[in-house]
This record gives structure tokens, sequence and C-alpha cells, in this order.
């Protein structure tokens, strides 16, 4: 499960609340939840996916998505997106685990998000308000560190710069 309406949707029902008590409690219209649910709307804006969230009882997105999804498999979390409380000081090969990073850390895990096709993929929660309004505090920004762009935005994505002492 990996479309936003689609975890929406379950998260919803799970906790057998029907559409018109979602945007009710989201202060939405009940025809956008409908849109959400069915993807007839792209992805809403942050303070949208905040108020759902709070209004299916979570404090993040990121509890959305972990509580619809499936627990890992027992070999461990391939195929998912830790979410790290920092950012690792070691980036080398040390680090690394078939080609992967190892996340001893991580506080949580999400599935692997459609577009993301990196396996060192990993979540961090935001805090603060320094990138507000675009990204709020509790939201989960996803880092591909193996597709680093020299640009910050592509084709309607968002990237982060790594800048270094070449730059």
């Amino acid at each position: 499960m990996h479309e936003l309406g689609e975890i929406i949707k379950k998260a919803r029902t799970n906790l057998g609340m029907s559409q018109e008590k979602l945007a009710s409690e989201a202060s939405v219209s009940r025809v956008s939840i409908q849109s959400i649910e069915t993807g007839k709307t792209g992805t809403p804006h942050a303070a949208t996916l905040i108020a759902i969230a709070r209004a299916l009882g979570f404090n993040t997105w990121g509890e959305v998505i972990a509580s619809v999804t499936q627990p890992p498999a027992p070999n461990g979390h391939h195929g998912q997106i830790p979410i790290l409380s920092q950012i690792p000081a070691s980036w080398g090969s040390d680090f690394e685990v078939n080609g992967a990073y190892n996340y001893e850390e991580a506080l949580s895990y999400l599935p692997m998000l459609p577009g993301v096709e990196d396996i060192r993929a990993f979540g961090l929660v935001v805090t603060g308000d320094s990138m507000m309004p675009r990204y709020q505090e509790g939201e989960v920004v996803v880092c591909s560190p193996s597709e680093w762009h020299n640009q910050g935005f592509e084709d309607g994505r968002r990237y982060a710069i790594r800048f270094t002492e070449d730059s």
C-alpha cells in the first residue's frame, strides 16, 4: 500500500470512521476526502495532511502511514524507509550492509514510497519551524542520498542540494 488515498482510507476504515466524520474533524469537505481517497486530487497541502492525521487520532503523518502498513519482514526491514532521529555521523562503507545503510537506530519504518528507488533512503522528522510553511513540525521528510541534483527543484519534486567545499 503506497498511495496516499489508500493510506487515508485504510486508516479511516480501521477506525470505523465515515468520510463525513473525518471531513468534519479535519475541517475539510467530504468531497475533498473522497477526492483524496480516490486519487482524483493531487497531493494535498501539508497542512491538510496534518489536519487529517490529527482527525484520525495521530500526531504526525508518519504515524498514520505506520498504522496501516504491514509489519516488517522477520529478516529485517528490506523495502522500507527507516525514520531516524538524526543523520548518522559516518557514511562510509563500514556503515553499509549489502549496499544499503545499516540503520540500527531507526525510530520506525515507512513503506517504500512511489518514486523513491534509493535503497539508502531515510526519513527525518521535521522539528521546529525553520522550514515552515512548506514543511511543518512533525512531518517526515524522506532523503535520498544517492540522488543528488544540481538544482533545488526538478519536475515539481523537491530535492535537497548538497554543498561541498568544491561547490
